[in-house]
């Protein structure tokens, strides 16, 4: 039976007393040997989370103060009389892919088909991660729509949306589609701003770059890290990203993105990537973001929002971000 083209997950969030687990996910080494992965929230302090953790650490690190852990997984797959609930690593589904990992905060459907089948015509994507950040109750049909529009297009794309049931945005900030939260917005500091709103603010958890490279993306052949509001630049005679991260194994290809902006948004519709033509030239907002070939990366490399740790960056490419979707 062929794999439906959308497919749905969780983080599997849970708590030991007062520490905040987002995913465990339960993987094998090169080598064969199983591993776990302990993610944890960025409010819980690095020794509630070692504190918590009932396996043997063999490797720790932090993604913007949210504690990571790898662990040796016991062959009897005790937890110390700690019963946690642990998700395996599905590697197959996007094995020999192109995979973009983003963010979805609000994006209309029409405007994420658009967003895939660009990819996956001009640059080869045939993958994409999908982090939805409404909850999960609230979003479900905008999905359907999603797959109904990608199938009319013809676009054969792999897609899984994850969902999460705590908000993975910053709790002191409003939506992110409120023009406060980008920096160069005219008028910002004169602004009212909204109550803050974890759940559609800008992103605060950023682990879960790291979480779907352990839980999806082990066997891809590259991955991109843009958002549903980004568009791969097609440069003349360039390498796509995923050719320049396949070609260069074992480094990161740098993403530069520049900010553009429409010159009218058309009456009672929703902006589309079309309307925008207008770029910022006399203060140019770069974004930085990252491709990469995953099964090349070294043990101790983590995938970060920005950049990747432990990782040399070789070559560089360009994006565009469309900000009246934003």
């Amino acid at each position: 039976m062929a794999t439906p083209k959308l497919l749905f997950r969780h983080l599997t969030v849970q708590h030991i007393g007062d520490a905040s687990i987002l995913d465990i996910v339960e993987n094998a080494t090169r080598d064969g040997q199983a591993q776990r992965t302990y993610f944890f929230s960025k409010n819980t302090p690095a020794e509630r989370a070692r504190a918590a953790v009932p396996d043997q650490i063999v490797f720790e690190s932090k993604v913007d103060g949210a504690a990571i852990f790898v662990c040796d997984a016991p062959s009897d797959l005790g937890d110390k009389a700690i019963q946690l609930t642990r998700t395996q690593a599905e590697n197959e589904t996007f094995a020999g892919k192109n995979v973009i990992v983003a963010t979805r905060n609000s994006e209309p459907a029409g405007n994420i088909v658009d967003w895939l089948v660009y990819h996956h015509e001009h640059f080869g994507l045939n993958g994409a991660v999908i982090f939805e950040r409404a909850p999960p109750d609230a979003a479900r049909d905008d999905w359907d729509e999603v797959e109904k529009l990608l199938a009319a297009a013809g676009a054969d794309v792999q897609i899984i949306v994850v969902f999460s049931n705590t908000p993975l945005g910053d709790q002191t900030l409003p939506p992110e589609t409120h023009p406060f939260c980008v920096s160069e917005a005219p008028g910002r500091d004169r602004m009212d701003v909204p109550s803050p709103d974890a759940w559609r603010a800008p992103l605060a958890e950023m682990s879960i770059y790291e979480i779907a490279r352990r839980r999806f993306l082990g066997k891809a052949r590259a991955i991109a890290n843009t958002d549903l509001h980004d568009l791969f630049w097609r440069a003349p005679a360039q390498p796509s990203p995923f050719d320049l991260a396949a070609e260069h194994p074992g480094t990161v290809i740098e993403l530069i993105g520049q900010h553009c902006y429409p010159w009218r948004v058309r009456k009672d519709q929703q902006p589309r990537f079309g309307d925008h033509i207008c770029v910022q030239f006399d203060h140019p907002k770069f974004r930085r973001r990252w491709c990469v070939a995953p099964a090349a990366l070294p043990d101790d490399a983590v995938l970060r929002c920005q950049r990747i740790s432990n990782v040399t960056v070789t070559k560089q490419s360009r994006f565009f971000r469309f900000m009246a979707i934003r």
